[in-house]
């Protein structure tokens, strides 16, 4: 019986599965000879069997049926019914017209002769320039002013709303006041 808890109490150090805590319960309890039977225990890492290099690996065979050939109904070849003539349409092709390379450049030097600005037309786009310049500072002066009495009207409303609800609060805490009195009145 002796040898029996000396052996266990070497095992569980030997094997030392968990922590400290646990080994010295085992221990403790191997020695004292309070457990009856040895709680099982299994091996951190499974055990790994060493196979021989010159080994080959195991084969597994599955046998596989042969696929059975799908059966698809064969497409009804549609007929078109009635007349299928076809119709001679008449269309008469229109070609388009050839001009020569001296045309193609006289047409070019005519534009850019058109396109050169004169000294007259200068002097008029910046007049023009000018007025729209000074249109849209004027433009953007009123809409400054407009903006600014949007804001003025609507820090009035804001004080407005404000001041009815200063007032609603007074109206509600005179209300709340004289029905206390008129509670304490009555007993």
């Amino acid at each position: 019986m002796l040898l029996k808890r000396l052996y266990l109490c070497i095992e569980a150090v030997l094997e030392a599965h968990g922590d400290v805590g646990e080994v010295t319960k085992r221990v403790k309890s191997a020695l004292r000879g309070l457990r009856s039977k040895r709680t099982p225990v299994k091996p951190m890492l499974a055990p790994v069997e060493a196979t021989p290099k010159s080994s080959k690996p195991a084969v597994t065979h599955t046998r596989i049926e042969a696929p059975k050939p799908k059966l698809r109904p064969r497409k009804k070849i549609q007929t078109l019914t009635g007349n299928t003539r076809i119709k001679k349409l008449n269309i008469k092709k229109e070609l388009p017209e050839v001009i020569s390379k001296k045309a193609i450049k006289a047409a070019a030097a005519k534009k850019t002769r058109t396109a050169k600005p004169t000294a007259q037309a200068a002097t008029q786009e910046k007049a023009s320039d000018a007025i729209l310049g000074k249109q849209l500072k004027e433009l953007e002066t009123e809409l400054k002013q407009t903006k600014a009495q949007l804001k003025q009207a609507s820090d009035a409303e804001k004080a407005l709303i404000r001041a009815e609800q200063v007032k609603d609060a007074a109206l509600k805490k005179a209300l709340h006041e004289e029905t206390t009195k008129l509670k304490k009145e009555k007993p």
